[in-house]
């Protein structure tokens, strides 16, 4: 119908392809070189003829899409007068529901433009700079050989962040599906690999936590053999002196949970004594597979094992990857200046217990410096101190003759000033209070 094309056309607007023509225009029209005027002038030409092309491929999924949208319009204004039963009504929105996915899912697959949007920002990804390699570079720039000897643990630290980029979910879906892939398909692919990376973390904490109570209750068990009783109680006291607060409010806490663990295993020893052979075959497998489902929960992403290996370590690398990096960039100028440290305290004690010149020469030297020391002090008691000292006290001492003098000649007439004033005011104080008593 060419009033229903007229109508899809308005509707579906290009503004975004022109836009994309327009920009790209700018950027080769920016290039004002003779030498490549005419290739760039090509170049620009056929990628607005593909911008148009791809264009006009959607626009028949993209009048199904409209169609569908119109339904639901329609549908939704039957509803107030709607005869039919609820059963047919989820059926008839079911059914349109399946429609707008297929015209969606269309447009997808159809858009050559996205695809290459996505391929993009995979080889930008893929071409990214790390931190590692940016850090390196400044050390080299800097030249300084205390700070270029971490630039072998930075090479690791950069091929791991490497191995994070090359699990992203995108590189994943594109490296899996190859390059025939439409773009429903590499979205697809996309959203199940990031799910599935939010699987794999909760699938990798619980089994993380089986595994502790798992081994905790082998532990408590193994406490029975001398030897590791013996290592273990000298590890914890140890560590219970150097965190005591910590195992206090640990202490607190942990005897709900034994006591909920003991009853739990009240059950098990009951079951056990009750079926031994099928306990042990049971304890066996028990024992495997916390283990087992921490080591391959990278499954639960659901693209495989190896794929899945490198998804799980792309997502925990942003977790890890700052810390991996900071330790990459001084662990080896703090290795150098610890083996410098340690060397010259094994050299120093070497000389100290081996040889008698050093020993001589030390002590010779302390002696002298702590008669330089006491001979300085003794300056400065002698010339500046006690000089000081004495001129305060012959001061103090003068100006308290000084003030006792005056107090002998004068006490006595500042003791009646003083009676003669206290007797005016105490007679004034009389009078105003028989004026108020009044």
């Amino acid at each position: 119908m060419s009033d229903g094309r007229v109508v899809i056309d308005a509707i579906f607007d290009t503004a975004p392809t022109q836009r994309s023509v327009r920009t790209l225009q700018r950027s080769l029209d920016g290039l004002n070189t003779n030498r490549y005027n005419e290739r760039l002038r090509l170049m620009s030409a056929e990628m607005k003829a593909a911008y148009r092309a791809s264009a006009q491929a959607l626009i028949p999924f993209k009048r199904e899409l409209i169609e569908t949208e119109f339904k639901f319009f329609k549908l939704a204004q039957s509803m107030k007068n709607y005869t039919g039963t609820n059963e047919q009504f989820i059926g008839e929105v079911r059914r349109l529901g399946q429609e707008h996915k297929k015209a969606t899912e269309n447009i997808m697959k159809n858009n050559e433009i996205m695809k290459a949007g996505f391929i993009q920002g995979v080889g930008q990804m893929l071409a990214m700079s790390g931190q590692s390699e940016k850090i390196s570079d400044n050390f080299k720039r800097m030249g300084n050989p205390l700070y270029t000897v971490n630039n072998g643990l930075l090479r690791v630290t950069g091929s791991l962040e490497r191995m994070a980029r090359e699990g992203n979910a995108s590189v994943l879906a594109l490296k899996m599906l190859g390059p025939t892939a439409n773009m429903k398909q590499l979205n697809d692919m996309t959203r199940m690999i990031t799910q599935g990376q939010m699987r794999f973390a909760s699938v990798a904490i619980a089994s993380a936590a089986a595994c502790v109570m798992l081994y905790g209750k082998l532990h408590e068990a193994a406490m029975e053999n001398d030897t590791y009783a013996k290592s273990f109680n000298t590890m914890m006291a140890t560590i219970k002196e150097a965190f005591k607060p910590l195992v206090d409010v640990f202490a607190a806490v942990m005897p709900y949970v034994y006591n909920f663990i003991t009853m739990i295993a009240k059950m098990i020893v009951n079951f056990n004594k009750a079926h031994p052979v099928l306990s042990k075959v049971i304890a066996g497998f028990t024992l495997l597979l916390p283990a087992l489902t921490l080591l391959l929960s990278p499954l639960a992403i659901g693209i495989g094992l190896i794929h899945g290996m490198a998804a799980a370590f792309s997502s925990v690398w942003m977790l890890i990857g700052p810390l991996v990096t900071g330790l990459g960039a001084m662990m080896g100028t703090v290795a150098l200046v610890a083996a410098a440290i340690a060397a010259v305290g094994a050299a120093l004690y070497l000389l100290w217990t081996k040889t008698d010149w050093f020993k001589k020469a030390v002590i010779g030297a302390w002696n002298a410096i702590k008669s330089a020391t006491q001979a300085a002090w003794n300056w400065v008691m002698n010339n500046i101190i006690k000089p000081v000292m004495s001129a305060i006290q012959s001061f103090i001492e003068e100006k308290m003759e000084t003030i006792k003098k005056f107090w002998d000649e004068n006490g006595t007439q500042l003791m009646q000033a003083a009676q003669n004033v206290w007797n005016v005011i105490s007679t004034v104080i009389k009078t105003a209070m028989l004026a108020i008593g009044a």
